[in-house]
């Protein structure tokens, strides 16, 4: 079965909140969704390009 993507798209500001609903959905579905949070260090490791991640 293919995992789904969720793309958390947030400001600056509202970053730890970000991570604190990826870590909940990711919880909440047991590895069967997969979220992507620009600012986690993890979706887009350092010197990535951004448009192509």
């Amino acid at each position: 079965m293919t995992s789904k993507k969720i793309f958390l798209s947030h400001i600056h500001e509202e970053k730890e909140l970000a991570l604190l609903i990826k870590d909940n959905i990711v919880e909440a579905f047991a590895g069967f969704v997969e979220v992507f949070v620009s600012t986690d260090g993890v979706s887009i490791p350092a010197g990535s390009n951004f448009l192509r991640a």
